[in-house]
Parts: C-alpha cells; sequence; structure tokens
C-alpha cells in the first residue's frame, strides 16, 4: 500500500485491514428454485413452513449493521446501501443510511465492501453482530449492552475461537467459494437462478389470454406466482465469488490472543422484519396480477357491466310502463275511481258503500298493473338477449372464477406464512428495537410492523387474525401488532391509554346509543401522550422525504394501515347497526387523531352525531319520501286553463293554425341540431350531420318568416332573399341526408353480416331524400329564375325539366309528408322487430354474436393505448344506443 506523502492516500473505505467478515441475511423465495439454506446457516429454531416457499441466504439489503464487542464494551456500526455494499460509520450512535456508493477515491475497490473489516477487539473475545433496517437509537444500544439475555435473543454470536478454527455451525462458516456459491447473489445464472427467476422490480406481464373462438378465454396457472423480489439483487457479486475470497484474503489479516493467524469468516444473520416485508410484497404481486387481469380484459368486464345495467334499465322501465298502462285502464272505468287509484284524496262525503267499491277497484288495479308488470319483466330483455353469446359469456365468468380461485388459495398461503412469521419470537424481537418515546423509534417501529401487516384484510385467515388482536383491546403484550402499531410502540402513549382500550373493550358488541357525558369522558385520554406522540410524528413526516431510502419513501406515501386496520375496524361484521354507539364513536374518535384531525375537531364530530343524528335521518327520510305531485298538478292545472283562453280567442286560433306545424318542425330541427353537436365524434360523418341538421332549422325557420317579410316589404329583395336562404338551405340539407344515407346503404351492403330487411330501409330512405333534394331543388331554381341576371338556357331547361309532368309526380310524391311519415313508420317497426342500436350493440359487440372483428379477441388490440381507445368508444356507442332506446 503506498503511503507516500506524495502517492494517492489510501480509500478509508475499502484500503483497511483486520478481522473480516461477510455478513448476509436469510430469505423467502419460491420453492424450487437452485439455492437453499446450507447446513452451516440452519437456524437454532427452524423457520415457520410455507407450503411452495422455501429459504436461502442473500446479501443485505439496505438498512445497518451493529457490532457489539464483549472485551471493551464497545459498538460499531456500518450502514447497508441499497447494492448491499458495507459502509463504516465514525459512530454507531450516530449512523447515517447510505443509499449508494459515495467514494470518490480512485483507488477504491467496491469488492472490498462486500464484508466488514472489524476491530482487533473480535480476536479477544465474543462479539456480537445483527442486521436492523432502521437505525437504532442510544437507548436501544445501551439495552442490548446491558442486557446479555436480550443481546443473545436478538445478535448473532461471533466467539472468538471460531476465527481460526472455525466449525462450519451456528450460523458462522469459514469463507471460501464453495461456501460464498451457495448464497443466491454469487451463484451461477441459470434457469432456476434466483437472481433470474425473482427479479427485483420486474416488468408487467399479460396474464389473461383470449381467442376468437370457444374456449375463448384462458389463463396459464404456472404463472399465477409470485413476480419479483421487494430489494434489489447484488448484480456485480454474480459469479464473482473468487475475487470477494481474493479480497477477504488480502484484507483479513490478523492474530488472535495466541499469536495464531485467522481466517474469513461468513455469517448468516436473521431478519425477520425483511422475511415479513417479502412476503408482503409477494401478496402485493397476487393482487397486482388481478388488477393487471381487471385491465387486460377492461372491454369485457365494461361490457359485463354495461349489459346488467342495460337489463335493469330496460326491464324497470317496461316493467313502470306495464303497470302504468294498467293503472291507466282502470282509472277510466270512473271518474271518482280514477282520483283513487291515482292517489288522489277521497272526495269527502261519500258513503261508506261506494267507499268499499273503490277500494277494490284500487286493489284490483294494483294487482293486476303488478302482474302485468311482472310479466313485462320477463320479456323485455328477451329481444337483446338473443343477439349476446351466452356461451362466451358463461365462458368468460368460469374463467375469471378460476382465475380468482387460484389467486384465493395463493393468498391464503401466503398470508398463514406470513403471519407464522408475524407471530414468531424473532419478529417480535426486532420489532421491539425501537420500544422508545423517540419519535424517530416511533417512525421506525411503524415502518417495520405497517407493511408487515399490509393487506392481510384480503383473505379469510389474516382478517381473522387481524380481528383477533383488535378485540384483545390491550397493546401490553409485543405482539399485539395492531394496538402496538397504533399507539406507535411508545411506552409513554400506551401507559396512558390503556383506560382508553378498556373503555373500547366494555363497550364491544352494545349497540345501544351512547350517552354524552359517558363518551366526554371516555375520550378524554386522546388528548393526552397520543396526540402529543402523533403531532410530532406527522410534523416529521411532512418535512421532505430524504433521497436514502427507496423503501422508507415508498411508506411514507403509502399509508397501508390505515387501509389495513381500517377494513377491520370499520367493517359491517364489526359493527352494529347503529352507528352511536360508544364503541363506534370511540373508534372513529381514535382513527380520525391518528390520521391527523385535531382531537377537539373529532370530538366535535362524534358528539354532533349524538346530538343531531336521529334528527337528521328523519329530514333526509321526509326528503325523500316528498315527491311535489300536488305542485306539480297544480301547475299542470294552470298552464292548461291559460293555453285553453289563448287557443279560443280569434288571434290564438289563426296563429295556431298557421305555425302550428312549422314551429313543431323547427323544434324538432334545433333539437337534432343540439343532439348532433352534444354525440359529434369529431369525423367527417359528425360533421356532415350537424350541417344537415343546422341547414334544416335555418330552412324551417325561413319559411316561418317569410309570410312577415313578404307582407311587410312588398317592393324590395327582402322576400326573394329570405326565400333563396331557406331554399339553398333546405336543398343542401337534402343532399347531405342524401349523401349519408347513401353511405349507410353502402356499409350495409358491403357488411359481413348483411341485413336485407335494412338494405331495403336504406333505399327507401335514399328515394325520399332524393324526392326531397329534387323538391328543394325546384324550389331554388324558381327563385333565381326570377333573378334576370341569372335567367338563362341552362336555367330555365333544368326548370322545365322538373317541372314536367311525369317527374314533377314521381318528385312530388317523394317529397309528399305522407312518404315521409309512411317512411318514418317503416323504419320504427324495422327497429323494432329487427332491432334497435342496443341490439345491434349487444349483437355486435365483444360478447355478442356477430362481434365486430377486433372484438373477436382484445388480445389482438394489443398495448394499453389502443385497448383504452376501443374501451371509450364501446362506452360511448353504449351510451348513444341506451339513451335512444329509454
Amino acid at each position: 500500500m503506498n503511503t507516500s506523502p506524495l502517492g494517492p492516500k489510501p480509500c478509508p473505505h475499502c484500503q483497511i485491514s483486520g478481522p473480516a467478515i461477510l455478513p448476509v441475511r436469510y430469505a423467502v423465495v419460491p420453492a424450487g428454485l437452485s439455492a437453499s439454506v446450507p447446513a452451516w446457516a440452519k437456524p437454532d429454531t427452524p423457520f415457520p413452513e410455507g407450503d411452495g416457499y422455501d429459504y436461502l441466504l442473500r446479501a443485505l439489503r439496505q438498512g445497518f449493521v451493529y457490532v457489539y464487542y464483549e472485551s471493551n464494551r464497545q459498538w460499531e456500526g456500518w450502514s447497508v446501501a441499497e447494492d448491499g455494499s458495507l459502509w463504516k460509520q465514525p459512530t454507531a450512535a450516530y449512523a447515517q443510511p447510505q443509499k449508494k456508493s459515495d467514494c470518490t477515491m480512485p483507488c477504491h475497490n467496491p469488492t472490498s465492501l462486500e464484508m466488514l473489516i472489524l476491530s482487533t477487539a473480535a480476536l479477544k473475545g465474543n462479539c456480537w453482530i445483527a442486521f436492523t433496517p432502521a437505525k437504532w437509537r442510544t437507548g436501544t444500544l445501551d439495552r442490548y449492552a446491558s442486557d446479555a439475555n436480550a443481546r443473545r435473543k436478538r445478535m448473532q454470536c461471533v466467539e472468538y475461537w471460531q476465527w481460526t478454527t472455525p466449525a462450519n455451525e451456528q450460523r458462522v462458516a469459514q469463507a471460501s467459494v464453495e461456501v460464498l456459491n451457495d448464497i443466491a447473489d454469487y451463484m451461477m445464472p441459470g434457469p432456476a437462478c434466483p437472481v433470474l427467476t425473482l427479479p427485483y422490480n420486474p416488468p408487467v406481464r399479460r396474464i389473461s389470454r383470449t381467442e376468437s373462438c370457444a374456449p375463448w378465454f384462458y389463463f396459464d396457472e404456472g404463472a399465477v406466482r409470485v413476480q419479483g423480489t421487494l430489494t434489489p439483487w447484488s448484480r456485480r457479486r454474480c459469479e464473482q465469488a473468487e475475487r470477494t475470497i481474493d479480497a477477504m484474503q488480502k484484507q483479513g489479516t490478523g492474530v488472535n490472543r495466541y499469536d495464531k493467524p485467522i481466517t474469513q469468516l461468513v455469517v448468516a444473520l436473521e431478519d425477520a422484519s425483511g422475511i415479513a416485508h417479502e412476503l408482503a410484497g409477494f401478496s402485493d404481486d397476487m393482487t397486482a396480477l388481478h388488477a393487471g387481469w381487471l385491465d387486460e380484459l377492461s372491454i369485457e368486464f365494461m361490457s359485463m357491466q354495461l349489459l346488467a345495467g342495460a337489463r335493469n334499465q330496460i326491464r324497470q322501465m317496461e316493467k313502470a310502463l306495464a303497470e302504468k298502462h294498467t293503472l291507466d285502464a282502470f282509472s277510466s272505468t270512473v271518474n271518482y275511481g280514477m282520483d283513487k287509484v291515482s292517489g288522489a284524496d277521497v272526495v269527502p262525503g261519500a258513503d261508506a258503500q261506494r267507499q268499499l267499491v273503490l277500494n277494490d277497484l284500487l286493489r284490483r288495479a294494483q294487482l293486476s298493473s303488478e302482474q302485468a308488470g311482472n310479466e313485462t319483466l320477463a320479456t323485455s330483455w328477451a329481444k337483446y338477449d338473443a343477439g349476446l353469446n351466452h356461451d362466451k359469456i358463461n365462458a368468460f365468468n368460469a374463467c375469471y372464477e378460476q382465475f380468482c380461485q387460484v389467486i384465493a388459495t395463493r393468498m391464503e398461503a401466503l398470508h398463514s406464512l406470513r403471519i407464522a412469521w408475524l407471530e414468531s419470537a424473532s419478529f417480535i424481537t426486532c420489532s421491539q428495537d425501537f420500544y422508545s418515546t423517540s419519535v424517530e423509534d416511533n417512525l421506525s417501529y411503524r415502518e417495520t410492523v405497517d407493511y408487515a401487516l399490509a393487506s392481510l384484510n384480503l383473505t379469510d385467515t389474516g382478517a381473522q387474525w387481524l380481528d383477533s388482536l383488535i378485540n384483545q383491546y390491550s397493546a401490553k403484550s409485543e405482539s399485539n401488532l395492531v394496538w402496538r402499531s397504533l399507539l406507535l410502540n411508545n411506552p409513554d402513549v400506551i401507559a396512558e391509554m390503556t383506560v382508553y382500550l378498556e373503555s373500547l373493550a366494555k363497550s364491544h358488541g352494545k349497540t345501544e346509543k351512547a350517552d354524552e357525558a359517558s363518551f366526554l369522558a371516555a375520550v378524554a385520554p386522546l388528548a393526552g401522550k397520543l396526540t402529543e406522540a402523533y403531532d410530532k410524528a406527522n410534523e416529521l413526516l411532512e418535512r421532505p422525504a430524504t433521497p436514502s431510502s427507496s423503501f422508507s419513501r415508498m411508506m411514507l406515501y403509502c399509508d397501508r394501515r390505515l387501509s389495513t386496520f381500517g377494513d377491520r375496524f370499520f367493517n359491517f361484521t364489526r359493527l352494529s347497526k347503529s352507528l352511536d354507539g360508544m364503541n363506534e364513536l370511540l373508534t372513529k374518535s381514535l382513527f380520525q387523531v391518528v390520521s391527523g384531525v385535531s382531537f377537539d375537531n373529532a370530538v366535535q364530530l362524534s358528539v354532533g352525531q349524538i346530538q343531531d343524528g336521529d334528527a337528521f335521518r328523519r329530514q333526509l327520510l321526509e326528503d325523500m319520501k316528498y315527491s311535489g305531485a300536488a305542485e306539480r298538478r297544480k301547475l299542470r292545472s294552470r298552464y292548461q286553463s291559460d293555453f285553453d283562453k289563448f287557443a279560443q280567442g280569434a288571434e290564438g286560433e289563426s296563429a295556431l293554425k298557421g305555425a302550428r306545424i312549422k314551429l313543431l318542425a323547427l323544434f324538432f330541427n334545433g333539437l337534432e341540431f343540439k343532439n348532433q353537436l352534444q354525440e359529434s365524434k369529431g369525423d367527417s360523418k359528425s360533421h356532415a350531420q350537424i350541417a344537415s341538421a343546422f341547414l334544416g332549422t335555418l330552412s324551417t325557420a325561413t319559411e316561418i318568416i317569410e309570410p312577415a317579410v313578404k307582407n311587410g316589404i312588398r317592393n324590395g329583395a327582402g322576400p326573394t332573399s329570405v326565400k333563396f336562404v331557406g331554399t339553398s338551405a333546405g336543398t343542401a340539407a337534402a343532399v347531405v341526408n342524401l349523401v349519408l344515407d347513401s353511405g349507410d346503404l353502402s356499409s350495409e351492403w358491403n357488411s359481413d353480416h348483411r341485413r336485407w330487411v335494412f338494405v331495403g330501409l336504406n333505399v327507401g330512405k335514399v328515394g325520399v331524400d332524393a324526392g326531397v333534394a329534387l323538391k328543394s331543388l325546384g324550389g331554388l331554381l324558381e327563385v333565381l329564375a326570377k333573378i334576370p341576371s341569372l335567367n338563362g338556357a341552362v336555367l330555365g331547361a333544368m326548370t322545365d325539366a322538373l317541372a314536367e309532368a311525369t317527374v314533377a309526380r314521381i318528385v312530388g310524391f317523394l317529397a309528399s309528408w305522407e312518404v315521409m311519415i309512411g317512411m318514418f313508420l317503416i323504419e320504427q317497426l324495422i327497429t323494432y322487430y329487427f332491432g334497435n342500436d342496443l341490439q345491434k350493440w349487444c349483437r355486435e359487440g365483444v360478447f355478442g354474436l356477430e362481434p365486430d372483428d377486433k372484438l373477436k379477441s382484445t388480445w389482438q388490440l394489443g398495448p394499453k393505448k389502443p385497448r383504452d381507445k376501443e374501451y371509450d368508444n364501446q362506452q360511448e356507442e353504449y351510451q348513444k344506443a341506451l339513451g335512444a332506446v329509454l
């Protein structure tokens, strides 16, 4: 080593020597990999067994390593970076987290950071080593230094004699290439290599598969498995065991108390919290697979929901109409009975006999209407149901049910194994590293425990276990992770909240309404140490997150505790029907304070519920029952009276006769224009429909105002201009309609599922459009012929051709209102018997008998963006079709 003042300085991290030991940790992995725990690292107490899971050794994850020397009663600390490199800290009590390498020395050797270079005090007596994901404070260090029993439970002992004559047992082995090759990070890549089989942050893979024919939907059950690991691998160690041994031999020098040369060691450290977190990550993988399934088959799931919604709405609408028609038929029998059936008050003074008759009439009317409604309910969806492929729907439901069963089975096994770890002495012991009043320790406990408990509520096994802890209503036991987490594992908070938890236990299962005075007395402990501790914790959490730990940032922005605990605390199986009981109010107040709501506001909300809850509910029910029927009847009567007076007058009669039809046509034209604007998709067809609706509205408006202009301006260009605008707009609208209907005819003719009845309908519509266009063109030519400057031979010839008797009769017939109404009725009848837009959507949808090509198998849609686009298109078409039906 060059120590010349003029040469490069030695690296303080990697160019040091002393007793060298390489720490590794126990980790959980899916069974069937090429690695397992070697014989020398077998734990004294066997690890919990889980179906489909095994254990192995791998490099340390991000955190800290602490070493205690018995010979001089001193501590040393190292910070572990994300890649597993070990960074010596100036002092153990003030160790700082390390995310990645920040050494700038030119002679830096990262291989040397794979090991610990200990003090020579390790050769003079036993040393104790432990890994922890979060920093140990002074109180924790003092406790393990002074309590030999606690130290023995938490830390791994390396006895002084093992440095010279290691026995490769008791979780300590002599470092060699063979020993390192049993550690996952050093293994050679292969099909069963953990690094490749269980990657860090793996890409999302599609699980579901679709086909255009039976079985339509399927999946590979073997792909429903753990997807990746929660912590990154130390990739630079792969196949580099020999390089690491060389570095250890160069730096791991020294002699023991008898001047005998030492060897280099490998030590296996417990990481119960890391295993629990990894199992939680495996559960998240399963949850993500389910979420991915819903996204991959989003069009299918949406179609199922929309079909169910349409079926319910149509059946209820048809049922209501049938009941109304039946009631109307009964109500028309007698005038007095009509009022009775419709719900109006009985006329005062009616004799008892007549009252009985009317009551019987009402009863029979209601029974008949209910029967008619039920009959309609059973048949109203049949015409839509006929266009659906029920075999495909059943296959979809069966495949999804099978997938959910596989997920549920995997999740139950995972949660059973995780619960076994959460109940283990090793996890409880490591979580108690942070049993103190320090706000940093409080948050470290939450980070350790909360994610270990995350999503246990999703399975029956996990939910029952959480409920068993909740029902204890005590944080005295270190094993009650639920209440310890809520009380931050803070001894002062736990002591003060004992009375509060006793109040919860006494009120558990009671349904009577809470007394305000009793509630205020029971909720008082929340205002003490708990509020103070959470105020400090929330203040610390509100500060900008340090970039030193990716896992800590993930826990900071994803509070899994509230979602997991909240589901169990506020589950309907635990809450009574009355939400203003003592237990419910105390629980809600606790969670409000835990979530950051001030104590005063939390109490005020609960007290307000006690005082005003019943009155509020009564008022809400009254508002819901109020229908406003009487006011609507009065308003309708007044409108009818005013309208009759106007219609009977001379002015009203003349106006109504002249404008009723045209105003009605104008109204519908305007409504059509508005609908086209709202339903426009932005394509050329939508623009053409908007233009046609606008031009039709303009043409009708000019026809209405033309008499006024003609009578008001007898000499001038006014009447001609108005008529020119009207006829031009009418001609243009007719031409646009002709083009659109011709396009529909062409589309239906060229369709793979040609429907001849719709071909005939479109032929008729094209003929009517042509007649209207020619009639409008004739009107336009008449206007143009009156202008001397435009009157020419060509214009005259066209006018004469349209005025010819045969042509005029054909055009007049096609453009007559009788033909238009007839075509409209034919279209409605065809739609009724052969299908409307909703029937077409059902038939050509993903579950239809004649699905669109791209919906035969949604697999072919490929990436998420095209799938989302088709999702939006299907939803839009459904809404338009359902709106037309309803």
